[in-house]
């Protein structure tokens, strides 16, 4: 099992707690990103 760093994990429960809709998740060298919908639009979280 991978360990997740802080980063991801507080990204993570803002998505869950926002109740976002996780579209899509990029993963770079060292930098995490989440494409989440929202009710209206697109949000980006990194």
């Amino acid at each position: 099992m991978k360990k997740q760093t802080v980063e991801e994990r507080k990204a993570q429960s803002l998505i869950e707690l926002r109740d976002y809709e996780l579209l899509e998740r990029e993963e770079e060298e060292n930098q995490i990103g989440f494409i989440v919908k929202t009710d209206k639009t697109k949000a980006i979280i990194s």
